[in-house]
């Protein structure tokens, strides 16, 4: 007998997480349609990289990581272009998202993003 691990609920035991919202557009037969979705449990990675801005020290652009719960989603895909905002109105760009998968389970999708607008921008 095999006995297979469920991990979808993983994000349960997540620490440090916050809630954000996910915005997105899609482009339907019947016409565009917007989403705004809420999420409880959203991680922060750490900031992978960022680059600096020619003949100075600033910072060009920030990539942050946000992981977004599969089990949260309710059945939404994340795409490029989509974005993720934070309780304090940061806005991130989704560069690029990959399902993570642990085991046989669908955990989290791993978002790539780039800080698209700051609370103080608004």
């Amino acid at each position: 007998m095999t006995n297979v691990v469920d991990y979808a609920g993983e994000h349960r035991f997540w620490s440090q997480t916050e809630a954000v919202t996910v915005h997105a557009s899609r482009t339907l037969p019947q016409g565009a349609e917007s989403l705004a979705l809420h999420v409880a449990i959203a991680k922060r990675d750490s900031a992978r990289y960022s680059a600096p801005v020619v003949g100075g020290t600033g910072l060009a652009a920030t990539q942050e990581t946000w992981w977004l719960p599969v089990g949260l989603l309710a059945g939404y895909e994340p795409r490029r272009d989509d974005a993720i905002e934070d309780a304090a109105g940061v806005r991130y760009r989704i560069d690029s998202a990959r399902l993570v998968r642990i085991g046989a389970s669908a955990s989290h999708w791993d978002c790539e993003c780039t800080v698209e607008r700051r609370a103080s921008d608004a």
